[in-house]
């Protein structure tokens, strides 16, 4: 495109001179056409396009590195969310009876320890399934984000709602909210990085 733009330039600048030329050769009294001049200019403007061909591929360079900059931090944000549910389902289904007790769950006989082991060790396994899946598949890695943020904000609300109704809870529950919320806004600050960076 550059390229293009320059030629034109270029052209309407020699029909200027050969209308110059014709002007001086019709009129004897005119001093010849400096070529001197004429090559100067041409040079200014191969120089003028190489400089700005240079500067598009620099920056076209930098749009490139930024956004594989924020692509490794949305995984690394999917990655390290996948890792802290992958360790709670495997600690909740190894150890179900101390988890259950530390979020004020009692397991009543095997109804109770096989919904305990489903939902918070498959259920949570899971989740850190679909959100590695979507780090090994890059066009799934933002709706990976997406998807993160609203489950997380859904926990945020209900809990925030919860610890009013009911505030006196154990420091394991409170440990949970704050990590809620860590995974919530920084979902929140990758979805704002990534829009903002197209816009």
């Amino acid at each position: 495109m550059i390229r293009y733009y320059f030629s034109d330039l270029q052209t309407v600048f020699d029909t200027h001179m050969q209308s110059q030329k014709d002007h001086r050769s019709s009129n004897s009294s005119e001093q010849p056409v400096n070529r001197n001049l004429e090559l100067a200019w041409v040079t200014r403007l191969a120089k003028v396009e190489n400089l700005l061909q240079s500067r598009l591929s620099n920056a076209k360079l930098m749009m490139g590195c930024t956004a594989q900059r924020k692509s490794m931090i949305a995984k690394t944000y999917l990655i390290a969310t996948a890792l802290i549910y992958a360790a709670l389902a495997i600690w909740c289904s190894l150890q179900p009876n101390i988890t259950s007790a530390k979020v004020g769950f009692s397991l009543e006989g095997d109804t109770g320890r096989s919904e305990f082991l489903t939902v918070y060790g498959g259920l949570e396994m899971g989740l850190a399934l679909i959100l590695l899946a979507c780090v090994f598949r890059p066009e799934f890695t933002t709706a990976g984000v997406v998807g993160c943020v609203l489950i997380h904000g859904s926990l945020v609300a209900f809990r925030s709602v919860s610890l009013v109704l009911y505030p006196a809870v154990e420091s394991l529950t409170w440990r949970l909210a704050i990590g809620e919320w860590v995974i919530f806004l920084a979902g929140l600050a990758i979805l704002w990085m990534t829009r903002s960076g197209k816009g």
